[in-house]
């Protein structure tokens, strides 16, 4: 959110925000693909259909953005983008994931559920944020968006990173946290209500081995195994038996001694246990605290029926935890199949994500949720208008689907009339790798082959949902009434070409196959890429 004082659940449930999308959905994109080119996808040179992201390591859910650490250090993410929370140098939300820009070395990451940032924790001990920053939570000392990653001042030695609303704080290893950002509610555990612009070290807390930050509230998981939290206390969401007073300092939550790891939402948090149990406190107004009420609750409630929970994850309004054997359970609010069963209906209690395979970590976002599965692939659920669930796809599914990695590097597709030196082999082998075409022949991509830019800007204007263009076009060769006119005043607003020469894009000029592939990579896979 903008300005103003903590959102209430009302303000954030069921939002979403539809702009130009870096990728839209591939099997439309596969179908006008053949059109345009008389050609059928998938069909001689044998296109096998997108593939999964793999080597996966980390995944996490922001508002309606995920993002994925990779096993090499690097980091991509997908979805909503409008304050740069991709980290690709753009604002163009993205169906399918895209390299953050400059991270190599990444040991962690997150992006809360009502994040619209996202921070990643490097191999150094140092931090980089990137996205939203109206408060300064990107702690680089300014309040300047960023749609790439900036360093955090003064952090050496992070081991644990919490991408909050508004606000983000570490861990350090000599068990210290820091915290910076929007503070109306004490939510840096500072002693003050006043925002920070770079870090500050939260009072009195010592032994800190993790922090998770949600809507207008903070916690930590101690080493000796307890709980403290700080800021809004709005719902119970401290945890200390009360909901009356806030605090700008840590307070103790009641009856904690055995926790193992934490995770907060807007504004409940749940901790596992070393028993296997979960306890969860705070907002229960759609049963995220998994106690089978909507009730409520300023101390821990038992989350019903889990007795072998490993990790949990706190999202905007629901709650999900990974199970020993495996499997995964998520219980709250149900809009549009965040809790995975393949309804949408609220549930108080755990109920089963279907057909997951075997998780390792869960990440639950506002309106999306994902898991990280032992085989290094992701899937998500929930709603999809921003492209959350990385799937190359906007539409909404209750059930887990995959996370694709069309936009990695790519094997040799494989055509004789395709050289390796060609300044369109890495977009045709993209293309091939994705599943959007096979070639017109057994071996031939006919790279020669032709349609108009015209049509062409009509394909990719299409493929990313028809976005309305905030200004026209000043070329003095395409009709204004011209059925191509807005698609290319999209293309130049999107940055994808600036035309042929001053004032002309030539709309019946010929662009070849070989060009409609790198301009389509360039428009799926945004500048930033694998």
């Amino acid at each position: 959110m903008t300005t103003g004082t903590t959102p209430t659940a009302a303000t954030l449930k069921g939002t979403s925000t539809v702009r130009a999308r870096c990728g839209g959905a591939l099997a439309t994109l596969a179908l006008v693909l053949g059109v345009l080119t008389g050609v059928v996808p998938g069909s001689s040179a044998g296109a096998t259909g997108p593939p999964p992201l793999t080597g996966i390591t980390q995944i996490t859910s922001g508002a309606m953005h995920s993002c994925a650490l990779l096993n090499s250090g690097s980091v991509r993410c997908w979805g909503d983008n409008g304050f740069g929370q991709l980290g690709n140098g753009t604002t163009r939300d993205a169906s399918v994931p895209l390299a953050v820009a400059g991270i190599t070395n990444a040991v962690a990451i997150d992006s809360a559920s009502t994040s619209l940032s996202t921070c990643a924790v490097l191999a150094t001990g140092g931090v980089r944020c990137w996205g939203r920053n109206h408060h300064g939570q990107l702690g680089n000392g300014t309040t300047t968006d960023s749609t790439t990653p900036v360093a955090v001042s003064n952090i050496t030695g992070a081991t644990s990173i919490a991408a909050g609303q508004d606000h983000t704080c570490v861990a350090l290893s000599n068990g210290e946290a820091r915290c910076w950002g929007w503070n109306n509610r004490g939510q840096l555990g500072n002693g003050t209500t006043t925002d920070t612009l770079v870090p500050a070290t939260v009072t009195g807390l010592t032994g800190a081995a993790a922090v998770s930050a949600g809507g207008g509230h903070t916690c930590a998981a101690l080493t000796d195994q307890s709980v403290r939290c700080w800021g809004s206390n709005a719902w119970g969401a401290l945890g200390n038996g009360s909901s009356a007073t806030d605090s700008k300092v840590p307070v103790m939550v009641s009856g904690i001694s055995t926790a193992t790891a934490i995770s907060s939402g807007f504004a409940h948090t749940c901790a596992t246990l070393t028993s296997g149990g979960v306890r969860c406190w705070g907002q229960n107004i759609d049963g995220q605290l998994g106690d089978g009420t909507t009730t409520d609750s300023t101390t821990p409630v038992a989350v019903s029926n889990i007795t072998n929970a490993t990790s949990v994850s706190g999202g905007y309004q629901h709650s999900c935890v990974r199970l020993a054997d495996g499997g995964a359970s998520c219980w709250g609010y149900n809009y549009a199949g965040l809790l995975g069963d393949g309804t949408t209906t609220d549930s108080t209690t755990p109920v089963t994500v279907s057909s997951l395979g075997s998780a390792t970590k869960m990440a639950a976002g506002q309106s999306q949720s994902c898991a990280l599965l032992s085989t290094g692939q992701g899937r998500c659920w929930g709603y999809n208008g921003s492209g959350q669930l990385g799937n190359g796809t906007i539409a909404a599914s209750p059930l887990p689907t995959v996370v694709v990695g069309v936009c990695e590097a790519a094997p040799d597709p494989g055509f004789i009339d395709v050289s390796t030196g060609a300044n369109y082999y890495n977009a045709v082998a993209w293309l091939v790798r994705a599943g959007i075409t096979g070639g017109t022949a057994p071996g031939k991509y006919s790279p020669n082959a032709k349609v108009t830019r015209a049509q062409m800007a009509v394909f990719l204007w299409t493929n990313a949902a028809k976005p309305t263009p905030t200004a026209p076009h000043t070329f003095t060769d395409v009709p204004t009434n011209s059925y191509y006119s807005t698609a290319v005043s999209w293309l130049i607003e999107a940055g994808i070409t600036g035309g042929t020469a001053p004032g002309k894009y030539s709309p019946n000029a010929k662009v070849t196959r070989a060009q409609m592939a790198v301009f389509l990579k360039a428009n799926t896979c945004g500048p930033t890429t694998a």
